[in-house]
């Protein structure tokens, strides 16, 4: 189960960026411990296996909603960490890589463990402007990757669909979005590190074939982890080349010992405890 709370209230004036208060901690608490002793108990438990009821929360950049890692820790699967639409000043990027490194940062430096932190990135692109403006949430400011990419109303700088920028052939706007490449880099850098996971926003939004960034995603996924398993044999095999050789060592001290004419020279040389 995924659960979002938003405490902004621009009617009431708290603002749409604003982090949510004391009070409102508090109570998100109650109900995220609540809501995982139910789901816990009805089947889930912690650490996380295969087949158990989990509880998963989304989180937006500087947010807080949560006051300390202590509790995220207990109670909390995934924080599903929305690393786009973050306004990073100076930035037209929506969704870079720089954005999902902030995001991330947020909750590890609290101390939250690594494996519970899903760094979201979003299946669609934005114009850099749209950030600064006060309809941030309105969908007319968004295109699927699928429009982008393959729609036939947008060109790629130099060609290059697996970029993160496409214009508008009819107006000349700019429009921001993780493409292939970035996609397999935020991928890549979530399994080197150690991280829970990527979740990608929202599938329907996808292109086919080559240019899917589901795709692009999971590619990224399999050689990092197939390139931790190349590093971890030969490791592996250093280790066990390095235990034969400390065997063979002592085996052949052992037998010096035995056949050394003066057993005290040859004990005094090496490690070997004294015969009892």
């Amino acid at each position: 189960m995924e659960i979002e709370w938003h405490s902004d209230d621009p009617a009431g004036g708290k603002a749409s960026t604003a982090a949510f208060d004391q009070m409102e901690q508090y109570h998100f608490a109650l109900l995220c411990r609540d809501l995982s002793n139910a789901l816990r108990s009805s089947g889930g438990k912690a650490p996380v296996l295969a087949g158990n009821k989990t509880l998963s929360v989304a989180v937006r950049s500087g947010r807080q909603e949560f006051r300390d890692a202590a509790f995220v820790n207990k109670y909390i699967d995934w924080l599903a960490l929305r690393a786009y639409s973050m306004r990073s000043l100076g930035d037209p990027h929506h969704s870079s890589m720089k954005d999902m490194k902030t995001a991330i940062a947020e909750w590890e430096s609290k101390g939250v463990e690594k494996s519970k932190l899903v760094a979201a990135t979003a299946l669609f692109g934005r114009p850099g402007a749209s950030l600064n403006r006060a309809g941030d949430r309105n969908e007319a400011l968004r295109r699927s990757w699928k429009d982008l990419a393959v729609g036939g109303h947008h060109v790629a700088p130099h060609g290059d669909k697996r970029g993160d920028v496409f214009v508008d052939a009819g107006t000349g706007k700019a429009w921001w979005v993780s493409g292939v490449n970035t996609t397999q880099t935020k991928a890549k850098f979530i399994v080197e590190n150690g991280y829970g996971g990527l979740a990608l926003r929202d599938l329907h939004q996808d292109a086919d074939g080559q240019l899917s960034l589901r795709r692009a995603a999971a590619e990224a996924i399999q050689q990092g982890a197939a390139f931790r398993r190349f590093l971890a044999k030969p490791l592996s095999l250093l280790q066990k080349s390095l235990h034969r050789s400390r065997v063979g060592m002592a085996m052949l001290d052992k037998d010096q010992v035995s056949r050394h004419p003066c057993r005290q020279c040859v004990q005094s040389s090496t490690s070997l405890p004294n015969p009892s």
